[in-house]
């Protein structure tokens, strides 16, 4: 028999390319996110994956406590909204100088296509944005992000240590694959960091957290629950969720 060690310890998020002269507006990236109905995407996803709000993952941990459960997860905005939607698009075409939009693209890999369609038709049906969705290699899609060749794509967050801090360090780096940097959330990100009461950390982590939401480098969209089988014969075998790593200590 197996031990099955089970973790939610990524957070699959759309990704935007601030760089990119269309998606580095806000508003544009915002209106994105409110014409999305996230709750009709649980249809479209396999059973180990659920519908997320935030950055941080369920699985990391704050002084022994769930960070989630202490920092909540129910943050001021992106719930389904098509008037606040156009509204920010109109605004955000406005600042642009356009009219509409360019053909848009969504880059994901396969076993994404059911979810990201209904993405994709929905920014279409609230925005008359057009968007091309493309299928693309675990190997292609990490090219792309890595390159700053896409305009939206399906990434997965996972953090490679216990802590909120390892989701926002992503995006305190300045060459961070999204390209979004703004010094408030980094200073936010550090002063949280410092303090020494760990509920008080959870709550100035939730204000970083509400910041990244609200400038919007990518929008949250799952949580992926992972497994990893031990059998029963194995002991001395020390498994990490954060980063995968697997120690053996006197292994037998």
């Amino acid at each position: 028999g197996f031990n099955i060690l089970e973790s939610e310890n990524t957070t699959w998020g759309m990704a935007f390319n601030t760089n990119d002269e269309i998606l580095k507006n806000n508003k544009i990236r915002r209106a994105f996110a409110y014409a999305i109905d996230k709750s009709l995407l649980s249809s479209k996803i396999e059973d180990n994956f659920r519908i997320a709000d935030a950055f941080v993952p369920p699985s990391v941990t704050l002084g022994g406590e769930n960070y989630r459960e202490i920092a909540g997860e129910n943050f001021a905005g992106f719930e389904f909204d098509p008037k606040i939607a156009s509204d920010l698009f109109k605004s955000g075409l406005e600042e642009l100088g356009l009219t509409k939009l360019p053909t848009i693209t969504i880059i994901c890999t396969e076993e994404f296509i059911p979810a990201m369609g209904f993405v994709q038709k929905s920014v279409q049906d609230n925005l008359a944005v057009f968007i091309n969705l493309i299928p693309v290699s675990e190997n292609e899609l990490n090219s792309a992000v890595a390159s700053g060749n896409f305009d939206l794509a399906l990434v997965p967050l996972t953090p490679q240590y216990d802590n909120p801090s390892a989701i926002f360090s992503v995006f305190t780096d300045p060459d961070n694959f999204t390209g979004f940097y703004h010094e408030d959330f980094s200073r936010a990100v550090g002063s949280a960091s410092k303090k020494s009461d760990f509920y008080e950390m959870a709550e100035s982590f939730s204000v970083a957290e509400q910041m990244l939401l609200q400038a919007m480098p990518g929008l949250p969209l799952f949580y992926e629950t992972s497994y990893f089988a031990v059998s029963h014969k194995i002991s001395g075998l020390d498994y990490s969720v954060y980063g995968g790593h697997i120690t053996f200590r006197f292994c037998e």
